[in-house]
């Protein structure tokens, strides 16, 4: 991997360059192998521990069925992602195609491992898989640039994030995260074909993730000096024609989605029509969330202020304030894609699973980890804090309550 030529006052970069040639020998199989059978481990675990939870708190009944307790994780839009693995014209409300709001990848693999399983352990399996992968791509993304306890420090902060349990549900962020890591990893690598596959899928699980495209231009940019050098019209030429032509491939995610909005509707942007019809979403100009929150707690109990507006702003805040700490510290690809989470998770008219959107926003994590490697005593209150409410947040989603 080559490094680019740096000015005398470039300490960010220079950092970046130092921290690079120290770790040549980076992750080993070995080390892959041991995060990824932790991680499916624990997730596994929580699988468990659900059944149990299920038995104790809500389920009165002497007699155990495990398809029931199973089957307490098909809530809110898990329903609607096993709807579309029967695909999008298999379920309609009135004549209207309402699972068209959302994307196509995880369902279509929910799809795939129903020819063995059914459909609910399928979404199960698949999220559990897929998380345990990604963390292996996210332990060698982050040991690129920091060390490699930074890295094991971002994986457990991630898992006991208080809203990490959605990574096990039938929910699409395991699969999100799983090809947005994927993407980053190799834009840090700069092998850009990889990029655009990977991108691709990304762009194919969520809306947000069509956006990957900006921190791959960001570290191209970065990286080849495209802006320095812009008056060498033949170098940036040459560059974009080899590098940047493979990121093409990131948008053909949302058009595949398009496609699917005409080929099942014959409109090709169906999604926003209903999306705001049925369900009731718009988009809104991001520094009105914190308003729309404190909305949200007028006419509401107690039980729905603590587990959606009250959560929603202390994430959303504290991410703030960690961003722009970290903005000048950490590579600008990192802050540019935590950026956008930020904006684009609080930009919808009716927030109420931004707390489970930024279970994707991998750089939050990254820049708490950072941080916290330096400070024990900090880190171990961190943990403490996150596991109870981890616990709290769980038992209460399993139990019905307002957890989005």
């Amino acid at each position: 991997m080559g490094y680019r030529v740096i000015e005398k006052n470039d300490f960010k970069l220079k950092k970046r360059i130092i921290k690079n040639k120290k770790n040549t020998k980076l992750v080993t199989k070995n080390e892959c192998l041991k995060v990824f059978g932790t991680i499916f481990t624990f997730r596994s675990l929580m699988i468990i521990l659900s059944i149990l939870i299920f038995y104790i708190f809500i389920e009165k009944d002497t007699t155990i069925y495990l398809n029931r307790a199973i089957n307490n994780w098909v809530k809110w839009d898990a329903n609607n992602y096993l709807r579309i693995a029967n695909g999008y014209s298999s379920y309609t409300e009135s004549g209207v195609y309402t699972t068209l709001v959302f994307f196509p990848l995880y369902p279509f693999l929910i799809c795939l491992f129903k020819i063995i399983f059914n459909e609910v352990i399928s979404g199960l399996l698949i999220s559990n898989l897929a998380f345990s992968i990604a963390s292996i791509f996210i332990y060698k993304l982050v040991s690129l640039d920091y060390d490699k306890k930074t890295a094991k420090i971002t994986l457990l902060i991630l898992n006991v994030f208080p809203f990490s349990f959605f990574f096990s549900s039938i929910m699409s962020e395991s699969i999100f995260l799983l090809f947005s890591s994927l993407t980053l990893y190799y834009i840090r690598k700069h092998k850009w074909i990889l990029v655009g596959v990977f991108g691709l899928l990304c762009a194919l699980s969520r809306s947000i993730g069509v956006f990957i495209i900006i921190p791959a231009m960001v570290e191209l940019i970065e990286e080849y000096q495209l802006i320095k050098k812009i008056k060498n019209y033949r170098y940036v030429a040459k560059t974009l024609s080899t590098k940047f032509i493979p990121l093409i491939l990131i948008p053909l995610g949302l058009g595949i989605y398009l496609y699917l909005n005409y080929r099942t509707s014959g409109d090709w942007f169906y999604f926003l029509k209903i999306q705001n019809s049925i369900w009731s979403q718009s988009y809104k100009h991001f520094p009105l969330f914190f308003d729309t929150c404190l909305n949200m707690l007028n006419g509401y109990d107690s039980s729905f202020a603590l587990s959606i507006p009250v959560p929603q702003i202390v994430v959303v805040l504290c991410s703030y304030i960690i961003l722009c700490l970290g903005v000048k510290k950490h590579i600008t690809m990192y802050s540019a894609w935590f950026l956008i989470n930020i904006i684009f998770n609080t930009s919808i008219s009716w927030p109420l699973s931004v707390c489970r959107y930024f279970c994707c926003a991998l750089p939050l994590f990254i820049f708490i980890a950072d941080y916290l490697r330096k400070h024990d005593e900090l880190f171990i209150l961190y943990l403490l804090i996150n596991i109870l409410l981890l616990c709290i947040f769980f038992v209460s989603y399993l139990s019905g309550s307002n957890i989005f």
